[in-house]
């Protein structure tokens, strides 16, 4: 897996940089890693602790199934369901989904997409 190599200045990107401007700067570290299959401990995971919890979904797995042949409504038709199924188990009172993004990745429209946002990336990445 590659990773951002150390640095001592804040890293930024820029998917469609202004003529003069670099799109990055940092780089990349090339790390071998081994890959584990969590979901047989999927029950060992708690938020409170790790940060993250495996929920199984299977009503969300068939939306998500419907979204990737038709993305429209997408918010009328997913987002109350993500909104009810994290309630139900974080104990929130209020939950606010504010964005989605349908991953199909087209190299053609690489640093020119349409809507403005970039292609999700042929590499592992996390859009936190």
């Amino acid at each position: 897996m590659s990773f951002m190599a150390p640095m001592a200045e804040e890293p930024f990107y820029r998917s469609q940089p202004d003529k003069g401007f670099e799109s990055c700067n940092f780089s990349y570290n090339a790390e071998k890693v081994q890959i584990h299959n969590a979901r047989p401990a999927k029950d060992r995971f708690q938020l409170d602790t790790h940060g993250f919890a495996y929920v199984d979904d299977a009503e969300g797995a068939a939306f998500v199934e419907q979204l990737r042949k038709n993305e429209d409504g997408a918010k009328e038709r997913y987002y109350g369901h993500v909104e009810r199924l994290v309630k139900k188990h974080t104990g929130a009172s209020r939950v606010v989904v504010f964005d989605h993004t349908m991953r199909r990745r087209e190299p053609s429209l690489a640093g020119k997409n349409p809507d403005g946002r970039e292609q999700p990336a042929a590499y592992v990445h996390i859009d936190q």
